[in-house]
Protein backbone atom coordinates (compact mmCIF):
# COMPACT_ATOMS: atom_id res chain seq x y z
CA UNK A 1 0.00 0.00 0.00
CA UNK A 2 0.60 3.81 -0.11
CA UNK A 3 0.36 6.39 3.09
CA UNK A 4 0.70 10.11 1.88
CA UNK A 5 1.73 12.58 4.92
CA UNK A 6 2.41 16.22 4.19
CA UNK A 7 0.71 19.16 6.82
CA UNK A 8 -2.89 20.20 6.43
CA UNK A 9 -3.30 21.58 2.88
CA UNK A 10 -0.55 20.26 0.84
CA UNK A 11 -3.21 17.83 -1.14
CA UNK A 12 -3.10 14.30 0.60
CA UNK A 13 -6.57 13.68 0.07
CA UNK A 14 -6.23 14.60 -3.50
CA UNK A 15 -3.51 12.75 -3.95
CA UNK A 16 -4.26 10.06 -2.69
CA UNK A 17 -7.49 9.60 -4.66
CA UNK A 18 -5.54 10.08 -7.73
CA UNK A 19 -3.28 7.26 -7.01
CA UNK A 20 -6.05 5.31 -6.59
CA UNK A 21 -7.68 6.02 -9.79
CA UNK A 22 -3.90 4.45 -11.17
CA UNK A 23 -5.19 1.09 -9.47
CA UNK A 24 -8.12 -0.36 -10.07
CA UNK A 25 -8.61 -2.76 -7.36
CA UNK A 26 -7.52 0.09 -4.79
CA UNK A 27 -8.82 1.13 -1.81
CA UNK A 28 -8.73 4.19 -0.25
CA UNK A 29 -9.06 4.74 3.29
CA UNK A 30 -8.87 8.20 5.20
CA UNK A 31 -7.36 7.35 8.20
CA UNK A 32 -9.59 10.17 10.26
CA UNK A 33 -12.65 8.08 9.26
CA UNK A 34 -11.15 4.61 9.77
CA UNK A 35 -9.85 5.02 13.05
CA UNK A 36 -10.83 7.97 14.65
CA UNK A 37 -14.13 8.14 14.18
CA UNK A 38 -14.71 4.91 15.80
CA UNK A 39 -12.27 5.77 18.33
CA UNK A 40 -14.80 8.50 19.22
CA UNK A 41 -17.64 5.98 19.97
CA UNK A 42 -15.01 3.95 22.28
CA UNK A 43 -13.55 7.17 24.17
CA UNK A 44 -15.36 6.57 27.79
CA UNK A 45 -14.48 3.09 27.87
CA UNK A 46 -10.89 2.33 25.91
CA UNK A 47 -10.02 -0.60 26.01
CA UNK A 48 -6.81 -0.95 28.23
CA UNK A 49 -4.37 -3.25 25.73
CA UNK A 50 -3.64 -1.75 22.44
CA UNK A 51 -4.44 -5.30 20.80
CA UNK A 52 -7.74 -4.97 22.38
CA UNK A 53 -8.53 -1.74 20.77
CA UNK A 54 -7.09 -2.49 17.53
CA UNK A 55 -9.74 -5.68 16.95
CA UNK A 56 -12.56 -3.08 18.51
CA UNK A 57 -12.04 -0.69 15.92
CA UNK A 58 -12.01 -3.45 13.26
CA UNK A 59 -15.67 -4.52 14.73
CA UNK A 60 -17.15 -1.04 14.55
CA UNK A 61 -15.17 -0.07 11.66
CA UNK A 62 -18.10 0.64 8.84
CA UNK A 63 -19.96 2.40 11.93
CA UNK A 64 -20.99 5.78 10.67
CA UNK A 65 -19.80 8.91 13.04
CA UNK A 66 -21.30 10.43 15.81
CA UNK A 67 -22.01 13.74 14.11
CA UNK A 68 -19.67 16.04 13.15
CA UNK A 69 -16.41 15.91 14.47
CA UNK A 70 -14.36 19.32 14.57
CA UNK A 71 -10.66 19.35 13.63
CA UNK A 72 -9.75 20.23 17.04
CA UNK A 73 -11.72 16.74 18.31
CA UNK A 74 -10.17 14.76 15.71
CA UNK A 75 -6.90 16.14 16.78
CA UNK A 76 -7.48 16.20 20.61
CA UNK A 77 -8.73 12.02 20.18
CA UNK A 78 -5.24 11.15 18.06
CA UNK A 79 -2.98 12.66 21.05
CA UNK A 80 -5.18 10.50 23.44
CA UNK A 81 -4.58 7.53 21.64
CA UNK A 82 -1.03 7.98 20.62
CA UNK A 83 -0.59 8.76 24.57
CA UNK A 84 -2.37 5.53 25.96
CA UNK A 85 -1.43 3.22 23.67
CA UNK A 86 1.67 3.83 21.35
CA UNK A 87 2.83 6.82 18.88
CA UNK A 88 2.39 4.67 15.74
CA UNK A 89 -1.40 3.18 17.02
CA UNK A 90 -3.07 4.55 13.95
CA UNK A 91 -1.01 2.71 11.24
CA UNK A 92 -1.27 -0.50 13.80
CA UNK A 93 -4.87 -0.15 13.29
CA UNK A 94 -4.70 0.75 9.38
CA UNK A 95 -2.98 -2.14 9.11
CA UNK A 96 -4.81 -4.22 10.77
CA UNK A 97 -7.93 -3.18 8.78
CA UNK A 98 -6.08 -3.76 5.57
CA UNK A 99 -5.46 -7.56 6.49
CA UNK A 100 -9.25 -7.76 7.61
CA UNK A 101 -11.47 -6.31 5.20
CA UNK A 102 -8.90 -5.73 1.92
CA UNK A 103 -6.55 -8.18 1.96
CA UNK A 104 -6.18 -8.22 -1.95
CA UNK A 105 -6.22 -4.62 -2.31
CA UNK A 106 -3.65 -2.41 -3.03
CA UNK A 107 -4.30 0.24 -0.31
CA UNK A 108 -4.18 3.85 -0.43
CA UNK A 109 -3.88 6.02 2.82
CA UNK A 110 -4.53 9.74 3.31
CA UNK A 111 -5.01 11.68 6.33
CA UNK A 112 -2.66 10.34 8.63
CA UNK A 113 -0.46 12.17 11.16
CA UNK A 114 2.48 11.34 13.25
CA UNK A 115 6.29 10.57 12.07
CA UNK A 116 6.06 7.36 14.58
CA UNK A 117 2.96 6.41 11.76
CA UNK A 118 5.21 6.72 8.84
CA UNK A 119 8.16 4.78 10.47
CA UNK A 120 5.84 1.88 11.37
CA UNK A 121 3.88 1.84 7.85
CA UNK A 122 7.52 1.74 6.22
CA UNK A 123 8.73 -0.90 8.20
CA UNK A 124 5.84 -2.85 7.43
CA UNK A 125 6.65 -2.11 3.55
CA UNK A 126 4.14 0.64 2.87
CA UNK A 127 5.08 3.09 0.31
CA UNK A 128 5.50 6.69 2.26
CA UNK A 129 5.07 9.34 0.06
CA UNK A 130 6.08 13.32 1.19
CA UNK A 131 4.11 16.08 0.50
CA UNK A 132 5.32 19.50 1.22
CA UNK A 133 4.15 23.00 -0.55
CA UNK A 134 5.36 26.96 0.70
CA UNK A 135 3.62 27.69 4.21
CA UNK A 136 2.11 30.97 2.35
CA UNK A 137 0.05 28.21 -0.28
CA UNK A 138 -0.65 25.76 3.10
CA UNK A 139 -2.23 28.99 4.69
CA UNK A 140 -4.55 30.00 1.37
CA UNK A 141 -5.53 26.46 0.60
CA UNK A 142 -6.28 25.67 4.17
CA UNK A 143 -8.03 29.29 4.70
CA UNK A 144 -10.15 28.44 2.11
CA UNK A 145 -11.25 24.90 2.47
CA UNK A 146 -11.55 25.24 6.21
CA UNK A 147 -13.18 28.67 5.86
CA UNK A 148 -10.58 30.04 8.11
CA UNK A 149 -8.72 33.50 7.99
CA UNK A 150 -4.83 33.34 7.19
CA UNK A 151 -3.76 33.77 10.66
CA UNK A 152 -5.94 31.32 12.04
CA UNK A 153 -4.70 28.63 8.99
CA UNK A 154 -1.06 29.12 9.82
CA UNK A 155 -1.79 28.93 13.48
CA UNK A 156 -3.45 25.43 12.72
CA UNK A 157 -0.44 24.66 10.92
CA UNK A 158 2.16 25.42 13.28
CA UNK A 159 -0.04 23.42 16.19
CA UNK A 160 0.06 20.34 13.66
CA UNK A 161 3.26 20.25 13.26
CA UNK A 162 4.60 20.75 17.44
CA UNK A 163 2.07 17.83 17.84
CA UNK A 164 3.13 15.43 15.17
CA UNK A 165 6.34 15.93 13.96
CA UNK A 166 5.04 16.04 10.46
CA UNK A 167 8.14 17.62 8.99
CA UNK A 168 10.27 14.78 10.02
CA UNK A 169 8.59 12.43 7.68
CA UNK A 170 10.25 13.99 4.89
CA UNK A 171 13.23 12.65 6.16
CA UNK A 172 11.87 8.84 5.47
CA UNK A 173 9.83 9.42 3.01
CA UNK A 174 10.41 7.23 0.00
CA UNK A 175 9.20 10.00 -3.00
CA UNK A 176 8.82 13.84 -1.80
CA UNK A 177 7.28 16.29 -3.66
CA UNK A 178 6.47 19.81 -3.59
CA UNK A 179 2.74 20.28 -4.58
CA UNK A 180 2.94 23.88 -5.19
CA UNK A 181 4.96 22.83 -8.68
CA UNK A 182 4.52 19.26 -9.68
CA UNK A 183 1.04 18.10 -10.97
CA UNK A 184 -0.95 15.90 -9.03
CA UNK A 185 -0.84 13.60 -12.38
CA UNK A 186 3.26 13.86 -12.16
CA UNK A 187 3.18 12.24 -9.40
CA UNK A 188 0.27 9.69 -9.72
CA UNK A 189 2.58 8.45 -12.61
CA UNK A 190 6.04 8.62 -11.11
CA UNK A 191 4.29 6.62 -8.39
CA UNK A 192 2.77 4.19 -10.54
Amino acid sequence: GVAVFGAPGTGKTTIAKTILGLFPDGKYIEASHAVINPASYLKDVLPEKEEDFIRKIGKIYRKPAKGYISRERYRDLFVYLKNKYTPAIIAKALIYLHKKYFPDKFIIIAGIRGFRNSTYLKKKDYLIIYLKTPVKNLARRLSRRENFSQKTAEKEREIEERLFSTNKVEKIAHLSFNTAVTRKKDIARQIK
